[in-house]
């Protein structure tokens, strides 16, 4: 049966271009751009921490992997993004004590859902996590990284989630879900203090992004007196950490569901039925669509062909499960 996952209907309507070349050509990039590669270093490490006797891997190891991994890039990729795993390794300490008391109880990691949808064609899915809270609510919770935290109006948009908590629900009678919690990581890791131009002093800047527990380790680092900073130290233990946030959204109405079911119902059928290739070029194409430089060398007439062979490879025919997995 054909079958049908947010991330493509997302794709579909972004440009058909791109979903030709994903789910009909199979392309996929060889290497995965830096950006995707920090949300899934942050998701195994998170997972890891949620399920350890699960997964059996600390998330200390996970990150090595993935260190060795990073140190295979260019070095012109490395110069641009930085240091990632070790960017990485701060922003799940910081994650780690924000939430060390956080009162839920994990459930199910990776829960993969399935659903007809229409007429030959299903919905299929996979939850991040599901959770109960301290009051014995159940929420479905997905881990976000973001350069910027999207705002409210950007979470209304983000209508997947409201599909997924009403899917989980019509596929689970039994234990029903409450809500969802967007977990929220800023990526930008906290900033390391620099000494001064005296060399004897660390910045006190009242701007400067950065932590308590990154600030003073800075102090340590370069052996200094922390007498002169502890004013300094106890603003910023107060200062809110704004890297990670949660909220929590109830169950959507009924009005909402219903317009969602049946935009992603039509949907369905139309990239499954349609034949179209059009490309949606739009300034947002360098950031978000990993098949861009193979659209700008097509249509500026440059050698496609070359940029085909050594930036891409074709995918296997991912399976049901498989094809889930890319939400």
């Amino acid at each position: 049966m054909p079958t049908v996952s947010f991330s493509r209907v997302k794709l579909w309507r972004r440009c058909h271009y791109a979903h030709h070349l994903k789910y009909h050509e199979r392309l996929a990039r060889k290497r995965r751009t830096v950006p995707l590669l920090r949300g899934q270093i942050l998701g195994e490490m998170l997972d890891a921490r949620a399920f350890p006797a699960i997964i059996k891997k600390s998330p200390e190891k996970i990150l090595k992997k993935y260190s060795k991994q990073y140190a295979q890039l260019w070095a012109e990729e490395q110069e641009k993004y930085g240091d990632v795993p070790g960017d990485m390794a701060k922003l799940f300490d910081g994650y780690s004590r924000k939430y060390a008391n956080e009162g839920f109880e994990y459930l199910s990691f990776e829960e993969f859902i399935a659903m007809d949808l229409v007429k030959d064609i299903r919905f299929i899915g996979y939850i991040d996590k599901r959770v109960r809270d301290a009051n014995g609510r159940m929420f479905l919770m997905d881990h976000k990284s973001h350069r910027v935290i999207p705002n409210d109006d950007q979470r209304f948009t983000d209508l997947q989630k409201v599909f997924y908590v009403w899917a989980y629900n019509e596929t689970n009678s039994s234990k029903q879900a409450t809500g969802f919690i967007w977990d929220y990581i800023r990526t930008k890791a906290p900033t390391v203090p620099e000494l001064l131009k005296d060399g004897k002093r660390l910045s006190m800047a009242k701007n400067i992004d950065t932590d308590y527990w990154t600030y003073l380790g800075a102090i340590k680092r370069h052996k200094l007196d922390v007498t002169p900073y502890l004013e300094f130290l106890a603003e910023l233990k107060k200062r809110s950490d704004t890297r990670y946030i949660r909220v929590t959204i109830p169950n959507p109405p009924k009005a909402m569901i219903q317009s969602v079911v049946a935009d992603l119902k039509s949907t369905a059928v139309e990239l499954h039925t349609s034949k179209s290739r059009d490309r949606n070029m739009t300034r947002m194409c360098p950031s978000d669509c990993d098949f861009y430089n193979l659209c700008r060398a097509e249509v500026s007439g440059l050698d496609a062909d070359y940029v085909r062979k050594n930036e891409y490879e074709v995918r296997e025919e991912p399976n049901e499960r498989e094809e889930a997995e890319e939400e």
